[in-house]
């Protein structure tokens, strides 16, 4: 027999979770944490047997280790992550606890990415940023890595600008395709071009695109660099070569350090010029 509790179970996307796990039936029991305990209570009372309601601060270390107490998995649905991820997290690790998130803030990300040793030596999986974006796109970004390059590689390039992307399609899928399509991209191919993409390609679409969508036909084209950009990656990724691993050694640790030193080291006239792009702000 098998407990899950649901931390956030209440909200918006707690709510969607619990009822998904009780119709599932993975779960002999659903726990549903909440500090709205009443709220809480006549959930679990409604959705029927096997759901119960427990008490619990997000903010309170012990609060969060009695409420997770004798579960065998956490999912939790506690927003805004940046004040509660890392108690939540903390409480599951020390209680030896199965843990998976929705976290979608990306500075408390790198954060709690830096307690993979802790959850190792508790012999626990962790899972974080599982929900739709993050979550489908750290997947993708995951496959491409597999499919694309020599062995796989989840990186700060890639965490970074699926970052970005969200935010250009508002962390959901935008209710305008063309919208959505433009922030992830309209093929695979587009997609692992656009895990790649400077910064400044990400955030100031209109100045260096060139296509027009059919949202913004009035809009000046811009450079084309976008394009080109593309293209470059394209011939790089259905045949990657020593000038490719050279610029995914570059670009992928998301530092500017490494760009520099990139800039410096790279004989490639390529390589040089789409690296220079990374170290620019506007």
């Amino acid at each position: 027999m098998s407990k899950i509790i649901v931390l956030g179970g209440c909200g918006a996307v707690g709510s969607k979770a619990v009822n998904t796990l009780v119709h599932d039936q993975t779960f002999s029991e659903v726990i549903i944490g909440d500090f709205d305990i009443e709220k809480a209570t006549q959930m679990a009372a409604d959705l029927g047997p096997g759901v119960s309601a427990r008490k619990f601060d997000a903010m309170d270390r012990q609060s969060c280790l009695d409420a997770i107490f004798n579960c065998d998995l956490v999912l939790n649905c506690v927003g805004p992550f940046y004040s509660t991820v890392k108690t939540i997290l903390t409480a599951a690790i020390e209680s030896g606890i199965n843990y998976v998130d929705i976290c979608d803030d990306p500075d408390v990300t790198l954060e709690i990415l830096d307690m993979d040793e802790a959850a190792k030596k508790a012999d626990i999986t962790a899972l974080i940023g599982m929900g739709a974006s993050p979550g489908i796109t750290n997947l993708l970004a995951k496959l491409a890595a597999d499919d694309f390059l020599d062995e796989a590689v989840w990186n700060r390039r890639f965490i970074r600008s699926i970052e970005i992307i969200k935010g250009a399609a508002h962390g959901a899928i935008s209710p305008t395709p063309d919208y959505a399509r433009r922030a992830i991209g309209e093929t695979y191919k587009e997609f692992i071009a656009n895990l790649y993409m400077p910064e400044i390609f990400l955030r100031k679409r209109n100045d260096h695109e060139a296509k027009l969508y059919k949202n913004d036909l009035n809009r000046v084209p811009g450079t084309g660099e976008i394009e080109e950009f593309r293209e470059f990656i394209y011939s790089k990724i259905e045949k990657p070569d020593d000038t490719f691993r050279e610029f995914h050694k570059y670009v992928s640790t998301n530092t500017m350090a490494d760009i520099r030193k990139g800039l410096d080291e790279t004989q490639d006239s390529d390589v040089k010029r789409w690296l220079d792009y990374y170290q620019r702000k506007d």
